[in-house]
């Protein structure tokens, strides 16, 4: 049994170790001039869908008050 937990741990301290390191390396992508530039064309992407969602019902009723 006490190998078993030893395993155990061993076996979560190499996984946690695995997941900060792609953390990092996430993190590392992110804040690089390819990572920042698509967190830009994304943010746009969303900002626009967005801008549509909010104004849509008041652009309809100006289109129909005009004809």
């Amino acid at each position: 049994m006490l190998f078993d937990s030893e395993r155990r741990r061993e076996r979560q301290r190499r996984q946690r170790q695995r997941v900060v390191a792609c953390c990092k390396q996430l993190a590392a992508f992110l804040f690089s001039h390819v990572g920042l530039a698509g967190m830009v064309v994304a943010y746009s992407i969303m900002g626009g869908f967005l801008f549509r969602a909010l104004e849509a019902p008041f652009e309809r009723r100006v289109k129909l008050k005009v004809r």
